[in-house]
């Protein structure tokens, strides 16, 4: 009975070492494999503060201002605006507007106030003190960076009071103005947006304040002309998106600007030093990537196996027909634009097939037959043939379109009254030989029209 007693023990034991051993022996392996992970395999993160800019913004600097840079409110027109934007890749920290005003004399102090509003939120309510009547004041108001979004609007309102009882808005004494030396304070910090060429054309191209863009183009070494063709089409089709704001374009040979954004032309043969490892490529292709040396800096890669590679990937970023999705598009296929002066002579040879039609025609059929070829009002607002004509040679919205008809239009139809009532006399085979030599010479001069250039071509975008 002792005996097995012993055995029963010894096994237990003999059970219990097992075990232990076992976890012993799986928590040193965990711990190695840890420490594997957390020091040989994690890849080290980049953990540095982008530090933000203070830029102060003058009221006469702002859009929706009076001539003078200030803005006048009265009963009249108690309420006036400013607006301002900020860009997609920018962050507001903190912001203030100092404004500076001077109240009529003539109100009715505390009664009197001016109301504040950042994107339709009351910000702040200034009551007219009876010290402020007839003087310049001064105040500094909070605004909550929270409520600036991409585009922004600050609103002011005049409550003004001269009276207890029939009050007249129109009455001259009531009036408030805000100073031109009034400032919008903006604290800025440049966010590390994501390599995704959806964001396109941020953060390369400014459309959406009224700042300049500098965005230098780097070459590998000094280029050749197929090089430069294709830096000549993304800058003109960068000068399109930028409009009015202007745009500057440095060029760098195998070197980064310090700051700021950048877009580098390579090819498998021809790359700056700091892209010598980068993929060689079989098609063309556009890549959004950060710029190493700076904190929140991007280059728009535009890569080819040759320089002529390189201008149709430029053609296919200006004409958009690449879909941009992810850090990398690669153009499989590039379409040029069909030549759109064959469509606008075809349109005028159905005109020009249209009035003889009118003047020889004796029978329904022919008659239809003009009214399809010229378009004559079958809509009951414009030619269909012509408005086809200027909807696919100039590819703008709807309403455009009509609109140049509708022009159009009015201006022929008053030269049209013109030729029956004032030269022709009503004899309507005249009017009807006239409209045929317009036509003639609208044809001819047609012909005589140079195609327009990708280069020279207004793109819509």
């Amino acid at each position: 009975m002792l005996s097995k007693s012993y055995k029963l023990v010894t096994a237990l034991l003999l059970a219990t070492y097992v075990t232990t051993g076992a976890y012993a022996a799986d928590k040193v392996k965990k711990e190695e494999s840890k420490e594997a992970i957390t020091v040989e395999n994690v890849t080290p993160v980049r953990i540095e503060s982008i530090p933000s800019t203070v830029t102060n913004y003058p009221l006469s600097s702002l859009d929706w201002v009076d001539p003078s840079g200030g803005l006048g409110l009265s009963g009249v027109t108690p309420k006036r605006s400013v607006h301002f934007s900020i860009k997609k890749d920018e962050l507001i920290t903190d912001s203030a507007l100092l404004l500076y005003y001077t109240p009529s004399p003539s109100l009715i102090p505390v009664r009197s106030q001016l109301n504040v509003y950042l994107n339709g939120l009351l910000v702040k309510t200034l009551p007219i003190e009876k010290v402020d009547l007839g003087n310049k004041v001064e105040k500094e108001i909070p605004l909550d960076p929270r409520a600036i979004g991409d585009d922004n609007i600050i609103e002011f309102e005049f409550i003004g009071h001269y009276t207890d009882i029939c009050e007249n808005p129109v009455d001259s004494t009531l009036w408030l103005n805000i100073g031109a030396a009034s400032n919008l304070r903006l604290n800025k910090q440049k966010l590390h947006i994501a390599n995704d060429l959806a964001n396109f054309p941020v953060p390369f191209f400014n459309i959406t304040t009224s700042d300049k863009t500098v965005l230098p183009i780097v070459f590998a070494t000094v280029p050749d002309e197929s090089t430069i063709k294709a830096a000549s089409i993304v800058s003109s089709y960068g000068g399109v998106l930028t409009k009015w704001r202007g745009i500057d374009y440095p060029v760098f040979i195998n070197s980064l600007p310090d700051d700021g954004n950048a877009i580098v032309f390579i090819t498998n043969d021809n790359r700056p030093y700091f892209l010598q490892e980068y993929p060689k490529t079989d098609v063309p292709a556009i890549e959004m990537a950060d710029i190493p040396s700076t904190l929140t800096g991007k280059m728009l890669i535009v890569s080819a196996p040759d320089s002529e590679g390189l201008v149709t990937a430029a053609k296919a970023l200006a004409m958009g027909n690449v879909l941009f999705n992810g850090p990398l598009s690669k153009i499989l296929e590039y379409k040029e634009i069909e030549k759109r002066k064959p469509i606008v002579l075809g349109c005028e040879v159905g005109s020009l097939v249209g009035l003889l039609l009118i003047i020889t025609g004796h029978t329904v059929g022919l008659q239809i037959l003009m009214a399809c070829c010229l378009g004559i009002f079958l809509t009951g607002v414009t030619p269909i043939v012509m408005v086809l004509g200027y909807e696919t040679a100039y590819p703008v919205s709807e309403g455009t379109t009509e609109s140049l008809m509708q022009l159009g239009a009015n201006g022929w139809g008053l030269i049209c009254l013109a030729a029956v009532n004032g030269v022709f006399h009503g004899n309507h085979m005249g009017t009807m030989i006239f409209f045929i030599v317009g036509t003639v010479v609208s044809l001819i001069l047609t012909a005589m029209i140079k195609e327009a250039t990708l280069k020279e071509r207004r793109i819509e975008s």
